[in-house]
């Protein structure tokens, strides 16, 4: 527990009243480094932890439809209460557009998955989690009932960063 201490005390990325898991203390301070300490050799860890993160999103867009609630009410969250973590989705986000966008600027050599990657080849359940994140990205933009669940502007930043990858492949 030292380091989540650290990083919430001495950081300034997260408030003293945020409850932020490890998982998500550590994808803000990746994502508040300069992009030029991202390398591709990260993308596969990268995109296995954002595939993880939009695995949720397809199951509570079909319970939607179905007339479930999209999420759970804001006053039951909790780190463990099995809601999609949108704040790590979006840090992961954020470092995945610094690595996409900067395969320009790095000297290494990028492995094969980074042009698989940039390619969509075998990339199916990445993009339909993103396509996922879009959908409900728009159903909550839509819904002032969740403007308290995620700030407004990261909405609009995970659906930028989306189109952003739906663009390059």
């Amino acid at each position: 527990m030292a380091l989540r201490s650290v990083i919430v005390n001495k950081s300034g990325l997260v408030s003293d009243e945020e409850s932020v898991s490890l998982r998500q203390l550590t994808s803000r301070t990746l994502a508040s480094l300069p992009p030029s300490v991202h390398q591709p050799s990260q993308l596969a860890f990268l995109r296995q932890t954002l595939t993880a993160g939009l695995s949720s999103l397809r199951a509570r867009l079909s319970g939607y439809a179905s007339g479930l609630p999209l999420l759970p009410d804001t006053s039951d969250l909790a780190p463990s209460s099995g809601a999609p973590q949108f704040s790590h989705i979006a840090d992961c986000l954020e470092i995945f557009d610094s690595l996409l966008l900067g395969r320009w600027s790095s000297d290494e050599e990028p492995p094969p998955l980074y042009h698989d990657v940039i390619d969509g080849n075998e990339q199916e359940d990445l993009v339909e989690g993103l396509a996922t994140l879009c959908a409900m990205c728009n159903i909550l933009l839509r819904n002032s009932n969740f403007d308290s669940y995620f700030p407004i502007g990261d909405w609009f930043g995970c659906v930028s960063s989306c189109f952003t990858y739906f663009t390059l492949i």
